[in-house]
């Protein structure tokens, strides 16, 4: 009966981190959606739904704590939970930095010029992609497309820098926009954040799958 019991526990709360991934990727997918398209709307969205993100992350940590407490379980499903602890974490910080991109959209309110920071957009849809693959990652229970990831995050960092080029250009053209262009870099800031934090989980998802520690985030 305990065996049982157990093994439901342990699938909810996978289930339950695997519905905290499609959450963080929805929200992530609308906050960038909402900075290339200037649209309002979709950022309020994203911003009102990080709460419940940060209250999954809570929910989750309670239950696989009280599994590791009350079941004590082998090498393999402490794993799991391991996985399970660190990927939360990293999820809900990614949904944090979505939710201050689509503040940003709020706040720029209509002044989005994406067309100068062309880096920007790739950005964004590199983070995007890279969040994807970590949350798939850990619901498939497969290491797929993780080969990408060191190269993905390789374009987060080759665009923050360009970011910061293009702002001192920009800035010197256009001083009056020094706050927009200010905001931008900001973007960028948490867009590489994201980056850094879908490598880490799929680093603990790795090691869940395969039982071998590897390092993506150079």
């Amino acid at each position: 009966m305990m065996i049982t019991k157990m093994a439901e526990d342990l699938a909810a709360v996978r289930q339950a981190t695997a519905d905290m991934g499609a959450a963080t990727v929805s929200l992530t997918a609308r906050a960038i959606r909402a900075l290339q398209e200037d649209d309002e709307e979709l950022a309020q969205t994203a911003a009102d739904d990080y709460p419940r993100l940060a209250q999954m992350n809570t929910e989750i940590e309670v239950k696989a704590i009280r599994i590791l407490l009350l079941y004590q379980p082998a090498a393999e499903d402490a794993r799991m939970i391991s996985t399970v602890l660190e990927s939360i974490s990293h999820m809900e910080r990614i949904g944090k930095n979505a939710k201050s991109i689509a503040e940003i959209v709020l706040l720029l309110d209509d002044q989005i010029m994406i067309e100068p920071f062309p880096a920007i957009e790739r950005m964004g849809n590199t983070a995007e992609t890279m969040i994807r693959i970590a949350v798939d990652g850990f619901t498939r229970n497969s290491v797929e497309g993780f080969d990408r990831l060191r190269e993905l995050d390789s374009i987060l960092d080759v665009g923050r820098r360009d970011s910061y080029r293009d702002a001192t250009e920009h800035i010197k053209q256009c001083p009056d926009s020094v706050d927009v262009y200010t905001q931008y870099l900001f973007v960028t800031r948490y867009l590489e954040r994201m980056g850094d934090h879908a490598c880490d989980m799929a680093e603990k998802v790795a090691f869940m799958v395969t039982g071998r520690h590897i390092e993506i985030d150079g």
